[in-house]
């Protein structure tokens, strides 16, 4: 999923989604809202850099 935000003058937001079937483009207001809660929902699940990097190494350690 990719979120596109313009300056009014040249294009309203659009929300790229990529599947198996292919992609879509998505422009709707419902759309653009439910992909924006579940982007929000995923970056505050997400581990910070330096902790994704911690677990990474653990990872790697762990599995030698």
């Amino acid at each position: 999923m990719s979120l596109f935000d313009f300056e009014e003058d040249n294009h309203s937001p659009v929300v790229y989604v990529e599947g198996q079937a292919g992609g879509l483009y998505l422009e709707r207001e419902a759309d653009l809202r439910r992909c924006n809660l579940a982007y929000n929902h995923i970056t505050a699940a997400a581990l910070s850099p330096p902790e994704s990097a911690k677990l990474i190494t653990a990872l790697t350690r762990a599995t030698g």
